[in-house]
């Protein structure tokens, strides 16, 4: 570790920042324990889940013995992504139901989904912190009444839930008769739940040795509770390495992956922005960016390389070492197996956590996610009533927009379309305004991205120039007993936060997509070019 790496250990050390928050000492992020006294349990998180193991193993052989194929995971956010990373790394294990997860309000996405399905050996998974996310809900409000007309009242017996005691959906999951009910401890944030139920009831299900996964949880975490040497303290020494990038300039922390360990990327996306992007500091998360000659980067970059022992490893290493060789800071994961995934979830959750306070923001609230959620309700309202979704002014162009930019800046792409429609255009695209000029550029998925980075674009720093594509063709799903289908609420969470990054003067373009989508995005790259 470097100089400053060391001030800012012996910083904590001097402080006893750790020691604070073992101890659940709310002032090293605020002075009202508001939004931290009660959001710490996630410290225990991997101890406390492990109580739950028995009824997990138990709904496993339930599952297997009615012959259970299939899980599809409702979520959103910190409900959905640690899930998704998991699925992404085991696959589907022997003798155990496919995984997937649907957090999608695009029509499409939906309908893919769910018609890949053979709903009678498929279970759903229901997960949501609040038990009121509008998109979880609408979710389930879609395929219960698919299934209710297959199996009338005994539908619930297909679903299975994850949320808070009292919440709106543990009551739905008593009265509907869901198969089963986890209730996680309330003192566990979304973002921070990795090893709590919302990610490991998942995990068991579909077959992951979770046992094994929250030992290395609980590992990391007992050994980020070491006082007397920081720097043997893996989370105080990640924490105190990025802010002094941070403090350099260094603010877009950009990860690069053993193949297998891609969509890690989602789970720390979110991590890292909601929790610092606020009060207009934060450091930004760069994932899934296609890679680029070194000199194509700026010195606004850190990289973070996280590395799988037995992966296809090559060509990753040789781009670090590229990047090394070019004097651009790299920090180096090494992962023995694809179990020490819990120690990641652990050392990344206290290293965020602590990099927030160096900040001087409190790591735990989200202030700025309500603007987007406020003017979607009064879109909908809106609809509900018999009414047009509120109309918005034409905005310009990709061209124009990159023409705006500044060496700090970055391209933020928030796309509500299919991905496997528009992925590998979208990643042409990032790659053309990288080596075009410099930019380093985010790609969030809606609805996705309002609850992961999306407090970032609105709290964060003024340094994202923002496209966003909305899907605008005619397909469209009716939601049950809401007055609207999945169009429009796909297109009411556009506008609004399309207006909501307008009022907090953000640079945006928005390209509505119809006919011949593909023509359009070929345009958007020749725009890059231009």
């Amino acid at each position: 570790m470097d100089a400053p790496g060391l001030a800012w250990l012996a910083r904590m050390d001097a402080e006893d920042w750790v020691g604070r928050i073992w101890r659940h000492d709310h002032t090293l992020w605020s002075a009202s324990p508001h939004e931290v006294g009660n959001r710490l349990g996630w410290l225990r998180a991997a101890e406390q889940t492990a109580l739950s193991l028995v009824r997990m193993q138990a709904l496993c052989a339930a599952l297997a013995a009615n012959g259970i194929r299939d899980l599809v995971l409702l979520g959103m956010g910190g409900s959905s992504l640690a899930p998704e990373v998991l699925r992404s790394v085991f696959g589907q294990q022997p003798g155990f139901p496919r995984l997937q997860v649907l957090d999608s309000t695009v029509p499409r996405r939906v309908t893919r989904v769910v018609a890949g399905l053979d709903l009678d050996t498929t279970v759903f998974i229901v997960a949501s912190k609040s038990g009121d996310t509008i998109e979880v809900l609408s979710l389930f409000e879609f395929v219960y009444g698919l299934l209710a007309v297959r199996h009338g009242a005994a539908a619930g017996r297909y679903f299975v839930a994850i949320t808070d005691a009292g919440s709106g959906l543990a009551e739905l999951a008593a009265r509907y008769n869901f198969r089963g009910l986890f209730l996680n401890p309330s003192d566990i944030g979304g973002r921070y739940s990795a090893l709590s139920l919302f990610g490991i009831v998942p995990a068991a299900l579909m077959g992951c040795d979770v046992p094994r996964l929250l030992q290395r949880g609980a590992q990391m975490a007992l050994a980020c509770g070491i006082t007397n040497d920081l720097a043997s303290n893996p989370g105080a020494s990640l924490a105190a390495m990025l802010a002094a990038h941070c403090q350099d300039g260094r603010t877009k922390l950009t990860l690069i992956t053993s193949p297998l360990l891609d969509c890690i990327g989602l789970w720390i996306e979110q991590l890292l922005a909601e929790s610092t992007g606020k009060q207009g500091k934060g450091m930004l998360p760069i994932a899934g960016e296609p890679w680029c000659a070194a000199p194509a980067y700026g010195a606004d970059r850190v990289f973070v390389y996280l590395r799988l022992a037995g992966d296809d490893n090559v060509a990753a290493d040789r781009h670090v070492a590229a990047l090394e060789a070019a004097g651009q800071p790299v920090v180096r994961l090494e992962l023995a197996d694809v179990y020490d995934l819990g120690a990641q979830f652990a050392v990344w959750q206290f290293a965020v956590a602590l990099l927030s306070a160096a900040l001087g923001v409190n790591a735990f609230d989200q202030p700025n996610v309500q603007e987007t959620k406020l003017l979607m309700a009064k879109s909908l309202k809106a609809l509900a009533g018999g009414g047009a979704l509120l109309r918005h002014g034409d905005s310009s162009s990709l061209g124009a927009l990159l023409r705006e930019r500044s060496a700090v800046d970055c391209l933020v792409v928030l796309a509500y379309v299919d991905e496997l429609e528009v992925g590998e255009v979208l990643a042409a695209l990032r790659l053309a305004v990288l080596r075009g000029s410099g930019l380093a550029s985010t790609l969030g998925y809606g609805p996705r991205y309002l609850h992961s980075t999306g407090q970032f674009h609105k709290g964060g720093p003024d340094t994202g120039l923002y496209l966003m594509l909305v899907d605008g063709r005619a397909d469209d799903i009716a939601i049950p007993n809401a007055g609207y289908g999945f169009r429009s609420l796909m297109q009411a969470q556009a506008a609004a936060d399309y207006d909501a990054l307008l009022a907090r003067g953000r640079r945006v373009a928005r390209v509505v997509l119809s006919g011949d989508i593909d023509a359009q995005l070929t345009a958007l790259l020749a725009e890059c070019a231009g």
